[in-house]
């Protein structure tokens, strides 16, 4: 598969729409959530998603960090 406009623009929109979409599915189950009422295994299930949450935003991070870093190191090797 051949990504023709692969730049940081296309990769930041695309990662922040995935972590979006999860965030809203967070609240909206947050939300929901009945904290005198939920059992055990609701709130597991809770952190779960938090977990996974967490991890999307820290692989866009990563990801930022790296087209930037690798982004720098084409500019000074071609200055």
């Amino acid at each position: 598969m051949t990504i023709n406009n692969l730049n940081f623009d296309y990769v930041g929109t695309t990662v922040a729409n995935v972590i979006g979409t999860a965030e809203s599915a967070l609240k909206a189950k947050i939300s929901t959530l009945d904290s005198a009422t939920a059992s055990p295994a609701e709130l597991l299930l809770l952190q779960q998603d938090i977990s996974k949450w967490a991890i999307m935003t820290e692989i866009q991070s990563t990801l930022v960090k790296t087209i930037s870093d690798a982004m720098k190191g084409i500019i000074q090797k071609s200055g």
